[in-house]
């Protein structure tokens, strides 16, 4: 199971890619 901390810098990282 993820912590949040995990998700939030998965999603920043994801974020960053597409813009």
């Amino acid at each position: 199971m993820l912590l949040a901390q995990e998700m939030n810098a998965l999603i920043d990282n994801n974020q960053r890619i597409i813009e």
